[in-house]
């Protein structure tokens, strides 16, 4: 049974490891506990959120407009400095602590924004948890919590989401920790009980009663569960989003690779509203109604998918919807104009316009604005080094063979073998306002680049 908000079955909540019933058959207090103050975490691990932290986010953000409760932000710099061994088949590198403390400090300032532009009549408050794990004592460790969960279920707990779990029971598979143990160090397999601490003290020094997170942490979440009951705390529920995963079921995040930023110099704008526009009709049906800030039905979306599936009305709106919510209106602008204007023709006109005028259309430099930037440090001798110096090419061969299959275009114009071995022109060089001296260079039907000289 799911929690339904706004008609959005898109989270479930649970409490002591059972599911509740939907919000509009619980009791009272269920919908009391759903009142009070609720938990979203990331760890410090990168300097930037990637697009599956959205769900969880938007989850939060859609509690807090329903409930009203506040809504904390946890940033984990004590617990990025051990990382989350779920999911991952090989030992985190460890990071100073100055570049944790500068991932957390980028983190807070990315999703304060993200969340306060979603909340309701709660506020967003940031909590890190340094501020208590930091002072925890080895001792302290052991009798408060350690003592709380036998051993035969700290290492039977499996990772992952609660299906994942229940498939691993029922095909025989003793899983759990142990199975990790050729992989991971034993500071990763405490992990569990950091964030199982962090809803113990967000409980008691803020009132917090439900962790909201992906259903990979459903294991992490029940251990805070199970000391908040072993310290006789009031009962905590946790709610559990679906993951974002790509095609092959895989999910998406730094660990993995492909990670889609929210971050604006890790993934450009344009590139950040093309990956929801090129989505399957599949994932766009299950982002949609978990997304968007007011109510859409499945059987509106179905007629859409189905109705008119070339014009990719669902994975339009989802792109619109999420560009707006990280980005802001004027990103959606850049980002459709970047669509029609841009990619048409890989900017012909635009450099046609420059050459003509000097001077660029609103819809040309608002393409322009969202599109990846690789500024040069030195100068390219010849055209392909410049490619290869903006990273649109590996190398110096692969360009060739890349112009050699008329796959590489300047400007707009397509590449031939000599002019790649040869200096950049003076018309190979656009004067953008702006910018300055810089070339679109392209490769392919997806990978395009304004291209700033030293």
């Amino acid at each position: 049974a799911a929690l339904v908000l706004s008609s959005r079955p898109y989270f479930e909540v649970f409490s002591m490891s059972r599911r509740l019933p939907p919000l509009s058959a619980v009791s009272h207090s269920i919908s009391s506990l759903l009142a009070h103050p609720l938990y979203v975490g990331i760890d410090a691990t990168a300097p930037s959120a990637h697009v599956g932290h959205l769900l969880p986010m938007a989850a939060a953000a859609a509690i807090a407009r329903t409930d009203r409760p506040d809504c904390i932000l946890l940033i984990g710099d004590a617990t990025g400095a051990i990382g989350d061994p779920t999911g991952r088949t090989a030992p985190r590198d460890g990071q100073a602590s100055s570049v944790i403390d500068r991932n957390a400090d980028a983190l807070e300032a990315q999703l304060l924004a993200v969340l306060e532009r979603r909340r309701g009549a709660g506020t967003v408050r940031v909590v890190r948890n340094s501020e208590w794990l930091s002072g925890l004592s080895f001792l302290d460790f052991l009798h408060r919590y350690a003592a709380a969960v036998p051993t035969r279920e700290f290492l039977g707990r499996r990772h992952g989401s609660i299906e994942e779990q229940e498939a691993a029971a029922a095909s025989g598979d003793d899983g759990g920790w142990a199975s990790l143990a050729g992989s991971t160090r034993v500071s990763e397999l405490m992990y569990p009980f950091m964030q199982g601490i962090d809803f113990v003290e967000l409980a008691q020094r803020h009132g917090v009663r439900t962790q909201v997170g992906g259903s990979d942490q459903w294991g992490n979440m029940c251990t805070g569960m199970r000391l908040a009951g072993h310290l006789g705390l009031p009962q905590l529920s946790v709610a559990t989003t679906e993951l974002l995963v790509d095609s092959s079921g895989r999910k998406l995040g730094k660990s993995t690779g492909g990670a889609v930023w929210l971050d604006p110099t890790l993934t450009p704008i344009f590139d950040f509203y093309q990956y929801f526009l090129g989505m399957d009709d599949a994932l766009a049906r299950t982002l949609l109604p978990a997304l968007l800030p007011s109510s859409v039905s499945q059987v509106e979306i179905d007629t859409l998918l189905h109705e008119d599936p070339e014009s990719r009305a669902v994975q339009r709106a989802v792109a619109d919807c999420v560009t707006d919510w990280v980005h802001g209106d004027t990103a959606v602008v850049g980002a459709q104009a970047a669509g029609s204007v841009l990619y048409r023709d890989r900017g012909a006109a635009i450099a046609a316009s420059l050459h003509a005028t000097g001077s660029l259309a609103p819809e040309q430099a608002a393409a322009l604005a969202v599109v990846r930037r690789a500024t040069l440090v030195e100068s390219p001798t010849t055209v392909a080094d410049a490619f290869v110096l903006a990273g649109l090419s590996s190398s110096r061969s692969d360009l060739r063979r890349l112009v050699k299959g008329r796959g590489v275009r300047l400007n707009g114009s397509l590449v031939t073998r000599d002019q790649a071995d040869a200096p950049l022109s003076h018309d190979d060089v656009l004067q953008v306002p702006g910018v300055g001296r810089c070339f679109l260079g392209s490769v392919g039907k997806s990978s395009l680049a304004v291209v700033v000289l030293p």
